[in-house]
C-alpha cells in the first residue's frame, strides 16, 4: 500500500499494482503503523516498534520424545520477565522454538522496519541458553559455553602435560599438540553438552504503551479500522480478531466487549 485516502462513501487505496475503492478500510500493518497512521494518534498515544528474537534448539541425545506433547506456555521469571516457548516443530526449522517476550537490552531493541537488525549475535544464544539451561537443560544444554571451554582446557593440558613429561617431548611439540586437541574436540565437546541452534530469526514487536490491542475506529473517520498493535500476542487470539475487525467492517459494530482495545480516555498518555 502507498496510501489511502477516505472519499465521499468509502476508502481509495493507492498501492505499485492499482488502485481500489471500498467502503471501508481495516488497517491490520503491523510494525508500519507508527508511520502509517502513528501521527493520527498523537503523543497521548504512542506506538513502539521493538526487536525480537527467536530461536529453534534441537533437544539432546536422550530427550526421547519429551517436547514433542508439552503445551504452549510463557515462563514466568518474576524480575527477569518471561520467556515462551512451543512444542517440537516437525516442519522447518524443526526443534523447539523459544523467545523472550519481555524487553529486555540484551535481547531486543527499539526499531522500524528499516532499521531494524536482522543478525543475531553470539550474546542473544547465549542470553537465551542461560535462561534455559536450569529449566530445560534438555533443550539447552548443562553446561555453558564458556563451561566447557574452561573444562575442556584443563583437561588438555593435564593430558598433554603428562604426555610431555613422560616422552620427553619438546615445547613445540607440547603447542601443537594442544592446538590440535582444541579444534577435534570443540565440535564433540558442543554436542555432548548443549542443545543444538538449528535455526534463529528476528522479528518484530509493535507496542501500546500499556501492552493491550488496539481494535477500533481511525480517530478522523469511522471509514477506517485500525487492528493493530497486537504489542507481541495477537497471533493466539487472531480468529476471534477476524471475527471482530468483519463486524466493524460490515455492520460497524461487534457482539465482543472490545472496550479495553479502543483509543478511550483511560488509554491515554497524560502530558
Amino acid at each position: 500500500m502507498i496510501s489511502y485516502e477516505v472519499v465521499d462513501g468509502g476508502v481509495r487505496v493507492t498501492s505499485e499494482t492499482g488502485t481500489w475503492f471500498a467502503k471501508r478500510l481495516v488497517l491490520t500493518v503491523g510494525a508500519w503503523a507508527p508511520s502509517i497512521y502513528g501521527r493520527d494518534l498523537g503523543a497521548s498515544f504512542p506506538l513502539k516498534v521493538v526487536r525480537r528474537c527467536l530461536f529453534w534448539f534441537k533437544p539432546k541425545e536422550g530427550a526421547g520424545n519429551r517436547f514433542d506433547d508439552i503445551p504452549v506456555y510463557i515462563y514466568d521469571m518474576g524480575s527477569r520477565g518471561n520467556f515462551y516457548g512451543f512444542p517440537s516443530q516437525h516442519g522447518p526449522p524443526g526443534g523447539v522454538k523459544v523467545a523472550f517476550h519481555y524487553d529486555d537490552p540484551a535481547v531486543s531493541t527499539e526499531c522500524t522496519p528499516d532499521s531494524i537488525n536482522r543478525t543475531i549475535a553470539p550474546a542473544e544464544v547465549e542470553a537465551i541458553r542461560e535462561v534455559l539451561k536450569s529449566r530445560m537443560p534438555l533443550l539447552a544444554g548443562t553446561f555453558f559455553f564458556f563451561e566447557i571451554m574452561i573444562y575442556r582446557q584443563l583437561f588438555h593440558m593435564t593430558v598433554i602435560l603428562s604426555i610431555f613429561e613422560y616422552a620427553g617431548l619438546t615445547r613445540l611439540h607440547f603447542f601443537l599438540s594442544l592446538i590440535f586437541l582444541e579444534y577435534t574436540s570443540l565440535y564433540l565437546s558442543l554436542s555432548l553438552f548443549v542443545g543444538e541452534l538449528i535455526g534463529a530469526t528476528t522479528c518484530m514487536y509493535t507496542k501500546t504503551h500499556d501492552e493491550h490491542f488496539l481494535i477500533d475506529f481511525h480517530p478522523h473517520s469511522d471509514r477506517v479500522i485500525l487492528a493493530s498493535p497486537c504489542s507481541g500476542h495477537g497471533y493466539k487470539f487472531c480468529s476471534v480478531i477476524g471475527e471482530v475487525l468483519a463486524d466493524l467492517s460490515t455492520a460497524g459494530e461487534t457482539k465482543h466487549d472490545i472496550s479495553l482495545f479502543k483509543l478511550g480516555a483511560s488509554r491515554l498518555l497524560a502530558h
